[in-house]
């Protein structure tokens, strides 16, 4: 079928035309799509086990680490279990004040960074800078340390995530190539 630009259109016509589920296949991921609220429903009521597992491929397994991720763990003890821990201690009420000065911190040093680069008529990377501050705020929180750019950390994290960033892209463009 021919796809319009507007997504959602296309695949109205398409649930119009064959029924509220359909199994669709974008390259190698299987894709189902619901347009009906009572039919979503009795999908997650009966099958959540089913619909919340999240099979990797054996490239996509290595890559990230297998089950033993919470991203990629199938639904279950360990995942109830990780979701549980990740929402009450980095997304709690009280980890998020504990963080607050944390977060100011980095905002801070963000802003006089961009204010001594604007005060030399020197240009700034946004992107750059907002990966930065975020790297420097996810370190701090958990590790109690910040990457700097006096002894280069910064640049080498970026590096690092940049080129893992690379070879997971190379991966998976491989995978649907030649799966």
């Amino acid at each position: 079928h021919h796809k319009s630009f507007k997504l959602h259109k296309s695949f109205h016509t398409l649930s119009s035309k064959y029924g509220p589920l359909l199994h669709l296949q974008f390259f190698f991921f299987p894709v189902i799509l619901v347009s009906s609220a009572p039919v979503a429903y009795q999908i997650f009521t009966e099958h959540d086990v089913n619909v919340s597992s999240r099979n990797l491929p054996t490239k996509e397994g290595y890559l990230l680490f297998g089950t033993s991720g919470f991203v990629t763990a199938p639904y279950g003890e360990y995942f109830k279990f990780m979701k549980k821990l990740i929402v009450t201690n980095l997304f709690g009420p009280q980890a998020l004040e504990h963080s607050r000065s944390i977060r100011a911190d980095e905002l801070e040093r963000l802003y006089r960074n961009l204010v001594d680069k604007a005060k030399k008529k020197e240009s700034a990377e946004i992107n750059k800078e907002a990966m930065k501050l975020i790297g420097n705020i996810t370190c701090k929180m958990s590790f109690g340390k910040s990457f700097t750019e006096e002894n280069g950390e910064a640049e080498s994290f970026q590096d690092l995530f940049a080129k893992s960033s690379g070879s997971k892209k190379k991966m998976l463009f491989e995978i649907v190539l030649f799966t």
